[in-house]
């Protein structure tokens, strides 16, 4: 379908009738298009047509996987900062509680933002650090005016006894009178189910306040308690006469949504021994397949598109073979780009650069972490040979004017380009925290990400000598 649209874009600018000279002027142009927008049409709902749609059901638990946690963000109305007006007076708290604290798990971190932002309690000034800072930009259409339940409060002290307990407001009232206090299970009963609470929360979600209930676990430390959501989806796939478990984890167990999932096919267990702890034989889940990325089932190579709540499915979809996908993944194609060097004003096409390694370091001015990392790239820069290995810098969320000043005033060597709205390079590389590398090799493939520190060095090093 995409080479027929390919096609008919070559007959219209080759021919006489040049959209931009004639301004579609002539019937020939006018028929030329109208033909293009119904290809255009065929190929989109080909597209969406195309999606498979896979029941899923609710696991509880962890399962094979390693699960991460939270700590809860806590409200201390003594310490002013940025967030202190948008702490809640909580009803019902324990009188005899002593070193009380009170702490909100976050469930939707950026319509808790946009709520309350929206309501004056955030700065103009933070928030727009917030959104730099998360890459974010804010879509009133996947944000609730309203102010919504998107959060969970927890309270935890220590009774006349000494003991630390803690209480969860279930039902998300503002109000622990109604509530049960519990001791929660020590940090190696983790994977106990004898401490897990079934809380309430909200979420818009297509365009309406929805109402969910999940199960959150909770367990003690020394100064507080940790906390995780553990739950998981598993759907069934039968292809080429054989059945398949396709399994999705929100957000590394810390979440509940299932906004940012990631996926494996749990009978893959070649794939999966390089996603597997040495020491637990778990499963990690922030290196699987993440929503637009794939995996692979049977012989044959699938898209992950992501989870519908509403519908109660996993959506995954055809793929091309592996050699002609690109993808943020390891192992696939690095996806292709081509922009102006900030600086020279010269192309830079990642496709040009095949038969070397790439070093693609996604950073800003602004990002402390991305400084502090600075010395080890010039350190790799200086030790490595550039026709070998080339480094490029790719900026965000920093002027023109920034830029050259820290890049002159650091003396750093390798070509930069902005990330912009226009080449949107942060968003078609799934850059979601800073810094971030892409390590590419030399056939175009993606070798290794986030390289850091003496790491990076040493690998980029070691590749020099092979």
């Amino acid at each position: 379908m995409n080479k027929v649209i390919q096609l008919y874009y070559s007959i219209l600018l080759s021919s006489n009738c040049n959209p931009f000279k004639d301004h579609i002027a002539n019937k020939e142009m006018k028929t030329a298009f109208v033909i293009l927008f119904y290809i255009n049409a065929i190929s989109t709902v080909w597209a969406q047509s195309n999606i498979i749609e896979l029941p899923f059901e609710k696991i509880e638990g962890y399962g094979p996987f390693v699960n991460g946690y939270i700590i809860p963000s806590w409200e201390d109305s003594s310490k002013v900062n940025e967030w202190t007006n948008t702490y809640i007076k909580l009803k019902g708290l324990p009188r005899n509680w002593q070193q009380l604290k009170q702490g909100r798990i976050l469930i939707d971190n950026f319509q808790y933002v946009f709520q309350n932002a929206q309501s004056g309690k955030l700065s103009k000034e933070f928030y727009e650090d917030l959104q730099k800072n998360w890459n974010w930009t804010p879509d009133p259409k996947t944000l609730s005016v309203r102010p919504i339940q998107c959060y969970v409060y927890v309270i935890t002290g220590l009774d006349n006894s000494g003991k630390r307990l803690a209480m969860l407001d279930s039902n998300n009232n503002l109000d622990f009178s109604d509530e049960q206090a519990f001791e929660p299970s020590n940090a190696a009963d983790v994977n106990s189910l004898n401490t897990i609470h079934e809380i309430s929360y909200e979420l818009f979600y297509k365009n309406k306040i929805k109402s969910f209930k999940t199960n959150l676990g909770i367990w003690k430390t020394e100064d507080g308690v940790r906390c995780s959501f553990p739950s998981y989806l598993v759907a069934n796939y039968i292809t080429d006469g054989s059945p398949y478990q396709i399994a999705v984890v929100s957000s590394n167990f810390t979440n509940p949504a299932f906004f940012n999932t990631t996926a494996i096919v749990l009978n893959d267990t070649t794939a999966n021994i390089k996603m597997t702890d040495k020491f637990s034989k778990k499963l990690f889940p922030t290196l699987m397949s993440k929503e637009g990325e794939y995996f692979k089932i049977s012989q044959s190579y699938y898209k992950y598109i992501g989870v519908d709540l509403v519908k109660n499915v996993l959506q995954i979809q055809p793929a091309n073979k592996y050699d002609s996908l690109y993808s943020t993944q390891v192992g696939y194609r690095a996806p292709l780009f081509k922009n102006k060097d900030f600086f020279e004003n010269k192309d830079i096409s990642l496709l040009d650069l095949r038969g070397k390694y790439v070093l693609i370091d996604f950073w800003g001015t602004w990002c402390l972490p991305c400084r502090q990392e600075l010395p080890y790239l010039k350190e790799a820069y200086n030790k490595t040979d550039r026709s070998l290995i080339v480094f490029l810098g790719v900026v965000s969320h920093d002027t023109p004017e920034t830029l050259k000043k820290y890049v002159e005033k650091n003396q750093i060597e390798w070509p930069q380009i902005i990330s912009d709205s226009l080449n949107n390079l942060v968003d078609l590389y799934k850059i979601k925290s800073y810094p971030a590398t892409v390590l590419i090799d030399p056939n175009g493939k993606i070798l290794v990400k986030n390289l850091r520190g003496t790491n990076l060095v040493n690998v980029l090093t070691k590749l020099q000598k092979k």
